[in-house]
């Protein structure tokens, strides 16, 4: 990850600053005085990579170990720094991860597995902020799609012929905690939002029978919020107004195609698709 951290206090009267990253820190204790203040941490996967699934996302999907993955992540950190600008403050996160698999096939099933994974992060605690108006801003964008068709030939019922599993973990957070004073007489805005969406397709039309199965599973939270003993004043001028957001948009679409000769229950142990459904 690209990361920028300031280390000293920098004094700069009237001069804007703008840092990009994927992550900013201004350390504890460190003074920051400008003009205008602009933090914007990016960070993008857009083709993903073959590699092992953490440990609870694998137990999701029949202990599968290996997967097509997609991770980004953002962060803001502002603990226990001060930042004192004679203009306005953005503080913007925004992590995305977009992934597409057509997984691989086996002997005896044809799998797609794919994980998606975003953290976008904007963290005020035990900071102090002047300024004349305060934005902050998280954002995460999740999207995974994983499709298969199922060409092994099996002609079991009681087998797995076709396996999707597609999984957005998308989490955003904005906060503002601790003993955090924000001497701000206009606008303070703090918002986070999470949209993750996750495809699966297992199509199962064209070899002879077996169990077809799609799972769509989406994880992950969106979080704005002001804790602690927080103040959000100004000593001769108060916030105009205080904006709270936490906005979250999920769309989740398995598809699952029978093969032509559909799948009964096995009497040895359980299938994949068996296992699954189990647990709904």
């Amino acid at each position: 990850h690209d990361t920028v951290t300031v280390t000293t206090s920098l004094t700069m009267p009237g001069a804007s600053v703008a840092i990009t990253a994927e992550q900013i820190t201004v350390n504890a204790g460190i003074t920051l005085t400008a003009g205008a203040m602009t933090f914007t941490a990016l960070d993008e996967d857009l083709t993903g990579g073959f590699g092992p699934l953490p440990a609870e996302i694998a137990s999701l999907v029949f202990d599968e170990d290996q997967a097509v993955l997609a991770d980004s992540a953002a962060t803001i950190d502002l603990t226990g720094a001060t930042l004192t600008s004679t203009g306005a403050i953005t503080l913007s996160a925004t992590a995305t991860a977009t992934l597409n698999t057509t997984g691989f096939t086996f002997d005896d099933v044809s799998i797609a597995v794919g994980y998606a994974k975003t953290n976008a992060q904007v963290i005020l605690s035990n900071t102090t902020i002047t300024a004349t108006s305060l934005d902050i801003d998280a954002v995460s964008n999740a999207t995974a799609s994983a499709a298969i068709t199922a060409n092994t030939g099996e002609s079991a019922e009681d087998t797995d012929a076709v396996v999707a599993v597609a999984v957005a973990d998308g989490n955003a957070t904005a906060r503002i905690s601790g003993s955090s004073a924000l001497n701000v007489a206009g606008a303070v805005s703090l918002t986070a939002t999470n949209t993750r969406t996750v495809t699966a397709n297992a199509d199962g039309a064209h070899t002879a029978a077996g169990a077809t199965l799609a799972l769509s599973i989406v994880r992950g939270s969106t979080l704005a919020y002001v804790d602690g003993t927080t103040a959000i004043d100004a000593p001769s001028n108060e916030a105009d107004s205080i904006a709270v957001g936490a906005i979250t948009n999920t769309t989740a679409t398995p598809t699952a195609t029978s093969t032509p000769g559909g799948a009964q229950e096995t009497t040895t142990g359980t299938t994949k698709a068996e296992d699954k459904l189990a647990d709904y």
